[in-house]
């Protein structure tokens, strides 16, 4: 059984190994939120605080905003402008009377400021091997993929987080082609 780790140190681990893996950070607050998920439900870490629910969307566990928030707040953390990535990844969505949902596509991608990358080091070295695994293993297997494959694969995973989603047949019966995670395949 993995330990219990907050939201922040889940958050600034993330981040930080998105950056030890050569990727750009992470694109978009949903992104962000989805791989927290799927930390908690595919490598069964217990997230203190986080209950993700059904929502509109998939998962959602407001308190990320919160981290969010704070950490940007404490400088450990910093959003850039990630250019056009939502167009791209939410060009096959259509969204339906989008302002009844006040859905508001913010490019921007989430980084580690120096401040944050020292305390993520230490976080991360306080971890055992299999729990820096877990994380490395989200981050590799899900960070470089669409936030519509995200989306498809925990909707056709963990159903019961797909059962409230304002997009859910737009996700599972669009025609995104095979996604393919690490040996697992989806037609």
């Amino acid at each position: 059984m993995m330990k219990k780790i907050t939201g922040l140190e889940s958050i600034i681990l993330l981040l930080y190994l998105s950056k030890k893996n050569k990727m750009d950070g992470i694109r978009g607050l949903t992104r962000l939120e989805k791989l927290l998920f799927l930390l908690e439900k595919e490598r069964h870490f217990s997230i203190e605080g986080y209950h993700f629910e059904a929502d509109r969307f998939g998962p959602l566990e407001m308190k990320v905003y919160d981290d969010l928030e704070t950490l940007e707040q404490m400088g450990f953390i910093t959003k850039q402008s990630a250019e056009t990535f939502d167009t791209i990844e939410y060009k096959d969505i259509q969204f339906h009377d989008s302002k009844e949902y006040d859905i508001k596509i913010k490019p921007e991608k989430y980084l580690l400021t120096l401040k944050g990358q020292i305390l993520a080091k230490k976080i991360f070295n306080s971890l055992t091997k299999s729990e820096r695994e877990a994380f490395n293993e989200i981050i590799l297997k899900f960070n470089t993929l669409t936030l519509t494959e995200i989306l498809r694969y925990i909707y056709t995973k963990f159903e019961e987080f797909a059962r409230n989603s304002q997009i859910k047949n737009q996700i599972l019966n669009s025609n995104f082609g095979t996604i393919k995670i690490n040996n697992l395949e989806e037609e």
